[in-house]
């Protein structure tokens, strides 16, 4: 009889020993798992880490920057990271889609500015910026102001370690969508990175 007691609680302190290993698993894992700035990498990665993060197939690599093909939110777009010293300091998506009706562009912008609005709350800048008022009061050639450089879109997020901007703009007919992604530790490196480059042609 003590034997068959014996069994039942060792059965049940076995159990609950698993649950309290599992919620143990359960707490580490929320304590570290890693917190990424830009897909699967994090601001001051080197090449070679970025490299073995991302998923995707590796299309270009020269010098400070790497890029990808891949499609996000159904768009087609480049992945591009940049790096300062060999360490990633900036990274975004160019987008690829082609569209005839120049406005569609717009429609884009909008659909991926409340995909990032979702991620990232209400943005800190959300603008039109207008070079040339010519088309101001005809929403149909927004499009067509954009291509020819009168029009831009422009709106932007921060959070503690990242500056985050989304731009629509043109020239010569043609449009481009970015959404770009900056380390803000390492702006001002980059900033004075580039001008001691830029003092070299003086």
């Amino acid at each position: 009889m003590n034997t068959a007691i014996f069994g039942i609680v060792s059965l049940k302190l076995g159990i609950h020993m698993k649950r309290v290993v599992l919620i143990l698993v359960s707490i580490f894992s929320l304590v570290f798992a890693q917190e990424y700035d830009f897909r699967s990498s994090s601001w001051g990665m080197t090449k070679q880490e970025v490299i073995s993060h991302e998923k995707l197939k590796l299309i270009y690599n020269k010098s400070n920057h790497l890029g990808y093909m891949s499609k996000i939110s159904g768009l087609k777009t480049s992945v591009l990271y940049t790096f300062s010293k060999n360490h990633l300091s900036s990274a975004g998506y160019m987008f690829r889609e082609k569209h005839s009706n120049k406005n569609d562009y717009i429609n884009d912008y909008e659909y991926i500015k409340k995909v990032l609005i979702d991620k990232y709350g209400q943005p800190i800048v959300d603008e039109k910026v207008w070079r040339n008022d010519l088309y101001k009061n005809d929403y149909q050639n927004y499009g067509l102001a954009v291509s020819i450089g009168h029009l831009r879109y422009d709106t932007q997020w921060e959070t503690d370690k990242t500056k985050i901007s989304l731009d629509l703009l043109g020239d010569n007919y043609k449009i481009s969508m970015i959404v770009k992604y900056k380390a803000k530790a390492l702006i001002n490196s980059v900033k004075k990175e580039r001008l001691k480059d830029e003092g070299k042609n003086f």
